[in-house]
């Protein structure tokens, strides 16, 4: 595991305890990260860092993951996200959303999460897949892909590969969900 995956981990099983069916979560941070919203900038919007920065949680993860200013509100999108998981998932985010007929998201949905390119879009469409993933999800990996989605393009093409069920050079892995 990448140390910023590691990170992302031991702040989210901070957040939500899942080892001990969340008995001892941190609630109301949770409760506080899953009401951020976007606030207007005149490029659309984006996710609201300084509400973020009065939730304990939050400034928690700041400090573990220490974001440049222009980073913050990637950090921002990836706490919310986190806010809405509390199970952990074997299957990586993009499988778990390609998974099932129909999939839990739609092709169309999925192909405007991977054009995401401000942090607004990024905010929305992550809102979108933190209700569809329905509180499971393997964290790590969704925070470190979320924070990483506009600087790392190679972050998408994996994540389309997951999504629909292919390896590395275009073939189908056993346990890919049919898509239409």
């Amino acid at each position: 595991m990448s140390d910023l995956k590691q990170k992302f981990d031991t702040w989210w099983r901070e957040l939500a305890d899942p080892s001990h069916n969340g008995l001892n979560r941190k609630r109301a941070d949770m409760a506080h990260l899953r009401r951020i919203s976007l606030i207007e900038d005149g490029d659309g919007g984006e996710p609201d860092v300084v509400a973020a920065m009065g939730i304990d949680a939050f400034r928690d993860l700041h400090k573990l993951i220490k974001p440049s200013p222009k980073d913050e509100a990637d950090l921002v999108t990836c706490a919310y996200v986190l806010a809405h998981i509390r199970d952990r998932s074997s299957l990586h985010p993009a499988a778990a959303l390609g998974h099932g007929d129909p999939p839990r998201m739609n092709p169309t949905a999925f192909l405007s999460l991977m054009r995401a390119e401000t942090t607004g879009d990024l905010f929305e469409q992550a809102r979108r897949m933190a209700a569809l993933l329905k509180g499971e999800a393997d964290a790590a990996e969704l925070a470190t892909s979320l924070y990483l989605w506009r600087r790392k393009p190679e972050i998408r093409r994996e994540w389309a590969r997951r999504y629909y069920g292919l390896d590395r050079h275009g073939h189908e892995l056993a346990s890919a969900p049919a898509q239409a």
